[in-house]
C-alpha cells in the first residue's frame, strides 16, 4: 500500500459511546465492539475525507 498514512489515534465510537483505543501499531476507524466505522480516508489512514458518515457492518465472517 504506496499510500497508506498511519496516524494511530483513540477515539469515541459514535454508535455505541465506547472509548476506542490506539491500536498501537496502525491505525483504525472501526469501533471493536459494535463493529461500526466512520467514513474518514481517502486513502487508507490518510483522514482526509470529509464525510464522517456511519458505516454499519453488515455481517461478521463468512
Amino acid at each position: 500500500m504506496g499510500n497508506f498514512t498511519v496516524i494511530d489515534e483513540e477515539f469515541v465510537c459514535d454508535n455505541c459511546g465506547k472509548l476506542v483505543p490506539k491500536l498501537g501499531y496502525s491505525c483504525r476507524n472501526h469501533c471493536p465492539w459494535c463493529l461500526h466505522s466512520k467514513h474518514v480516508d481517502i486513502n487508507p489512514g490518510d483522514r482526509a475525507e470529509s464525510c464522517h458518515g456511519d458505516l454499519e457492518p453488515i455481517r461478521i465472517g463468512d
